[in-house]
């Protein structure tokens, strides 16, 4: 088994998160890479609004 990336990714209205994690041949457990969190934008009320901004958003917490 190669090393596998696993990526969570959680759209709320007030904020959006991203954790990216390993797991390994050796691992018995995923190991966290990184985690990042902003301020949501084009998200109301639970409903995606303005997918644009909502694009952003996701791209700012990926790159952090």
């Amino acid at each position: 088994m190669a090393e596998q990336l696993y990526t969570a990714l959680d759209i709320g209205t007030s904020k959006i998160a991203v954790l990216i994690a390993k797991l390994t041949e050796e691992d018995k457990e995923p190991r966290v890479m990184g985690f990042a969190s902003v301020a949501s934008r084009g998200v109301k009320r639970g409903q995606i609004v303005d997918i644009r901004q909502v694009t952003t958003a996701i791209e700012e917490c990926v790159e952090k």
